[in-house]
């Protein structure tokens, strides 16, 4: 369902915490028994907002607010490589 509703490959194995790999076999086979799925998700995928947050921005808001949380302050452009990918 969340495939046909247009979610990708990745953003499903995010959301329902399942190695990469597993989820893309799984619809590789549910392709064979659901023939229209694959174009349905197209269909979907293509009608998504240009706005919709994906999972890489959803991760790295959270390691932003994790950030935050931890030094009380925004990231900003300093020598810390981590602090550096989060200010960018």
């Amino acid at each position: 369902m969340m495939y046909a509703a247009g979610l990708t490959v990745r953003e499903i194995s995010t959301w329902c915490h399942q190695i990469y790999s597993t989820v893309h076999l799984h619809l590789q086979v549910r392709e064979k028994y659901s023939p229209g799925l694959r174009a349905q998700h197209e269909a979907a995928l293509a009608q998504r907002s240009p706005n919709f947050a994906t999972t890489k921005w959803r991760n790295w808001l959270e390691a932003a607010i994790t950030f935050y949380r931890a030094h009380g302050r925004l990231p900003a452009a300093s020598e810390d490589p981590t602090e550096q990918s989060l200010y960018l």
